[in-house]
């Protein structure tokens, strides 16, 4: 059973992203830019054999013990925050869209304990899953005001800490999995993924839940099934409060969660094990209920002025499959934020019939695009999805941007920025390209169902159907880079194991 499972996430993964990587030849990776795509097969080419010699020199080291690869750690966090700090003094932005109207009404609120004043103040009635991003923010910024640290210097501190979280428990697993040498690698191959720390001064959910997948996997791996145990207990608790976390910051960064509970399925020897995962639906049910009790309802926040309610999920399906003739922006972004999209649903949740018309709309869009015109336009937002290497952070960065004529601005975005183009679009078909030949090598030779692939083919899927930016990807990057590391730490191993028996 297993042995099947797996092949079918093997075939997936084989098919869908190798037709990616091929279709990109003539479809653009990015709407916003076009590149020369020969050169961007030169820089991936270029970073595999960086990766290796990289790899190569790291095993030539006779040992690392684990006191030199805390040693090591502890440098690379300090590094990582240093260049953070450097990317927010020198590319902060203005912030705008939704993580503007979330400052703005946050900051409101710390100074004159209401919210009266701010942009928007309807917002959180319509999209209540960033209450629990404007409670942080709140908190952040009323503890700044304490120690005499500015608002937006308050927030970059939690990305600061999500983001470099994130970073620690990759190498920590990475070590615990695959060993020391194998986890100062991953350390230094998260570098090159610049779209890391660009999007320090991207104060939203994306960046807030940048540690919860790999923390997820993290905390799976502690797991001792058919164990009772406190450690187990412990463990599913702290699950279930990144369940109720990543649900009210980001959902998308919970598939991993759906993906390990599945494959965790078929460890399990004793049925009563399954009583376990009743731990974290508690948790997060508890957890919601104090949440909405003492914050959603609290008076002071005035949450639900209007009484028009949440966006329905039908509105990112429908604007999932964007109307080419109705995009305000004179493009096609394929299935990204269409302000146009927006009205109209906003318009029906008036008169109460938002659900009917978004799937209405939905259906008339796809059959005005026909069977073979649908598939296409998913090929096209299938592709601007997975191969933009800079993640839309390119586009964040540039907008409300105060720094644009001071000299790290212009440096990457508008003198070298092909060259950072390149470099960004090479590291991401490096990762395309690990994920197809992992999933060949494994599509006999597996034995447990692939948690990683899995993970993807969920996203992936997922973002066919969604509203959608590449940069929906960027809390997953952790989980990218682990994939590149696992492709180079079996490869290397099996170089080295049969010129041992040569």
């Amino acid at each position: 059973m297993k042995k099947v499972i797996n092949e079918m996430i093997y075939l997936f993964i084989i098919i869908f992203f190798s037709w990616i990587f091929i279709s990109s030849q003539w479809l653009d990776s990015n709407v916003y830019y076009t590149q020369n795509r020969w050169i961007t097969y030169l820089s991936m080419f270029l970073f595999i054999f960086i990766f290796y010699i990289i790899y190569y020199l790291i095993n030539k080291i006779k040992n690392i013990t684990d006191k030199q690869y805390y040693i090591f750690a502890v440098i690379y966090m300090i590094v990582v925050i240093i260049i953070q700090i450097f990317v927010d003094c020198n590319l902060g932005v203005e912030l705008g869209w939704d993580s503007g109207v979330i400052y703005n009404n946050a900051v409101q609120f710390v100074y004159n304990g209401t919210r009266a004043g701010a942009v928007y103040t309807e917002y959180f009635e319509l999209f209540p899953s960033n209450i629990l991003l404007l409670v942080i923010e709140i908190i952040t910024i009323k503890i700044g005001t304490i120690f005499g640290i500015n608002n937006i210097d308050s927030c970059y501190v939690i990305n600061t800490a999500s983001i470099s979280f994130g970073l620690l428990i990759l190498s920590l697993y990475s070590k615990k999995k695959y060993g020391n040498k194998t986890g100062l690698f991953t350390m230094i191959v998260s570098f090159f993924f610049l779209p890391i720390f660009l999007y320090t001064p991207i104060i939203y959910s994306d960046t807030l839940t940048f540690f919860v997948p790999i923390l997820i996997l993290f905390l799976f791996d502690y797991i001792e099934f058919d164990k009772f145990n406190i450690k187990n207990i412990i463990i599913f608790i702290l699950l279930g409060i990144l369940m109720f976390y990543g649900k009210e910051i980001k959902i998308t960064s919970l598939i991993i969660f759906i993906s390990l509970a599945f494959c965790s399925l078929f460890k399990i020897k004793k049925i009563k094990s399954l009583l376990y995962y009743i731990i974290p639906v508690i948790t997060f049910i508890l957890l919601s209920i104090i949440f909405n009790t003492l914050i959603v309802n609290k008076k002071s926040l005035n949450l639900f002025e209007t009484g028009m309610g949440k966006y329905p999920y039908s509105h990112w399906i429908m604007m999932g499959v964007e109307d080419i003739d109705k995009d305000n922006s004179g493009r096609n972004s394929y299935g990204g934020y269409n302000v146009t999209d927006y009205d109209l649903t906003y318009n029906h949740m008036k008169t109460g019939d938002a659900v009917s018309f978004n799937m209405h709309e939905y259906v008339n869009r796809v059959r005005k695009m026909k069977l073979t015109g649908y598939i296409s336009y998913l090929n096209k937002k299938a592709v601007n999805t997975w191969t933009d290497g800079y993640y839309y952070v390119d586009v964040k960065l540039g907008i409300q941007q105060p720094h644009k004529d001071e000299p790290i601005y212009q440096f990457i975005f508008l003198k070298n920025k092909k060259f950072f183009m390149y470099f960004v679009q090479g590291i991401q078909f490096v990762f395309i390209i690990c994920l197809i030949i992992d999933s060949i090598i494994n599509f006999k030779n597996n034995s447990e169902i692939d948690y990683l692939k899995l993970t993807i083919i969920g996203l992936a899927i997922f973002f066919l159907l969604w509203e959608n930016r590449s940069r929906y990807l960027y809390n997953y990057i952790p989980l990218f880079i682990l994939q590149i590391t696992i492709l180079y730490d079996s490869k290397f191993k099996k170089m080295k194991g049969s010129k041992k028996n040569a």
